[in-house]
């Protein structure tokens, strides 16, 4: 049960946040903010990082949540 929530949720997760946004300290950012981990990639994650970058005008947003991890549980 465990290997199904890393796969299922924690990687896509994970890479979502590297690969996509380009956040270069993921150990840290999820150390900073464990609760990013249990948010869902879409209804959450993808959200936020939309209203982040569309609303508010946050450019280079992996930079941001290197620094402020917090904002994505916002």
């Amino acid at each position: 049960m465990t290997l199904f929530r890393v796969e299922e949720k924690i990687k896509p997760t994970v890479r979502y946040l590297e690969k996509e946004l380009g956040v270069m300290h993921i150990g840290r950012v999820i150390e900073r903010a464990p609760t990013i981990l249990c948010l869902s990639l879409e209804a959450n994650l993808k959200r936020t990082v939309r209203y982040l970058e569309e609303e508010l005008g946050v450019t280079r947003i992996g930079h941001v949540l290197d620094a402020f991890p917090q904002v994505l549980t916002f």
